[in-house]
């Protein structure tokens, strides 16, 4: 019996798949956007290249093609253009804003850029699936407006300053470049490590001796004072460092003392760390600080995440 309902269902797909004259044809909706074409246009081509030899899709506007879908009822035609919406994730909308530049090259110097400095940095399993180059982008939280750097969207990793790439010097192309592989392997760790994070976290956590009436035992994203009276309140240490941190909430001021950066700061602030100095020039840039062991310890901990990565390249 169950054979008829196979043979019935497979009639029903051939009929709603076919034209009119009985022949099957493709639904259309199945175009692979994010494959590169070559051309003779010398910036396209050097998108396909970077395409061929990586699989990565680097766009410069976030359309990424159109298709001829046939007509409506009433014989206009209808054509369907798809665009990178990287703001967009399942359950929300991150508010951010950026220009595409048309400067063609500007393009050029940003699509040399990420071929020759950010893709040989990086292990193919850290790869983005898609890059967009823009002129600017910034991001809204609340009242306060950010300007970025870099974006890691669900679509895209949106890299900024593309009008601004040929007017830097080498540190600063060394810092963006910093900046843009952090953002990259932030999200291969947290999406792969999760267990080794969580000792990560807790080495800041137990850097203190929390009193016992203190029910809130997040050390993430807090304010911290000498002079606070709550009863929950963070026990105090003059500096972030004496927490395992290397910097405090760069988004959140207070008129006294500081608020501890977020999972997410702490996170990408070592991985940075790592992506910069070796285990030597780590050493002797925090030798004798307050929490010199804690940050040693978060340090190579991220480390010997990178390592393992790279191995597997």
């Amino acid at each position: 019996m169950k054979y008829i309902y196979v043979i019935i269902f497979l009639g029903f797909t051939a009929i709603n798949c076919s034209d009119e004259d009985g022949r099957l044809s493709p639904s259309g909706k199945d175009i692979a956007w994010f494959v590169v074409k070559d051309s003779d246009d010398e910036v396209e081509h050097l998108r396909y290249s970077i395409y061929e030899k990586t699989g990565i899709t680097v766009c410069y506007t976030t359309k990424l093609g159109e298709q001829d879908r046939g007509e409506d009822v009433f014989g206009d035609k209808i054509i369907h253009e798809e665009f990178l919406s990287p703001e967009y994730w399942i359950t929300k909308a991150d508010n951010i804003s950026y220009t595409c530049s048309m400067n063609r090259e500007y393009i050029k110097n940003s699509l040399l850029f990420i071929q020759d400095r950010i893709i040989p940095s990086l292990p193919s399993g850290v790869y983005p699936r898609c890059i967009l180059l823009v002129e600017d982008l910034y991001e809204r939280k609340g009242k306060d407006r950010w300007m970025r750097d870099v974006y890691l969207g669900s679509m895209a990793l949106v890299v900024s300053n593309v009008g601004k790439l040929h007017e830097m010097t080498g540190v600063d192309r060394k810092a963006f470049e910093l900046d843009i592989c952090t953002c990259l392997w932030f999200k291969h760790i947290l999406a792969n490590y999760v267990s080794t994070l969580v000792n990560f976290y807790d080495i800041s956590k137990n850097s203190v001796v929390w009193p016992a009436e203190n029910l809130n035992r997040e050390i993430y994203d807090r304010w911290v004072s000498e002079q606070s009276n709550f009863s929950d309140r963070v026990p105090y240490k003059t500096h972030w460092n004496g927490y395992g941190f290397l910097q405090c909430n760069p988004e959140r001021t207070t008129s006294e003392g500081y608020i501890t950066p977020t999972k997410e700061q702490d996170v990408r602030s070592f991985i940075r760390a790592v992506l910069e100095y070796d285990d030597d020039e780590f050493t002797r840039k925090y030798e004798g600080k307050e929490g010199e062991a804690l940050l040693i310890g978060k340090y190579r901990l991220i480390k010997d995440i990178i390592e393992k990565v790279k191995a597997k390249k």
